[in-house]
């Protein structure tokens, strides 16, 4: 988890190595900062850590996920691999809402 009052918040899930060897929480909320929309920001979050493992095993795919709400209230959510689009779902003062995210490389 990374938050910047200024600009927003982003978390990770599944596997940890990755996201703290690469301070991806951080990263997305540096790319909020340099104004990506959060759902850009995971992204680019995501294909830095593939870009990483390209030069050692360009079949490594980590089991990665983010999340990110900006401080307008927009949110994204994006993982590395698997077969169903990530959801996020927050409170508002309005209830529930859920956002469904992308997937970078399916089926790998």
């Amino acid at each position: 988890l990374y938050v910047d009052n200024e600009v927003g918040a982003a978390g990770a899930t599944n596997r940890g190595e990755e996201v703290i060897k690469s301070c991806g929480s951080y990263y997305v909320v540096l790319k909020m900062k340099e104004g990506r929309t959060p759902q850009q920001a995971c992204e680019d979050a995501l294909q830095m850590i593939v870009d990483k493992y390209r030069k050692v095993n360009p079949d490594y795919f980590p089991s990665v996920n983010f999340v990110a709400i900006n401080k307008s209230g927009e949110m994204g959510c994006s993982g590395l691999t698997g077969n169903r689009n990530p959801r996020m779902t927050i409170m508002t003062e309005k209830g529930y809402n859920s956002f469904e995210g992308t997937i970078v490389y399916k089926g790998k």
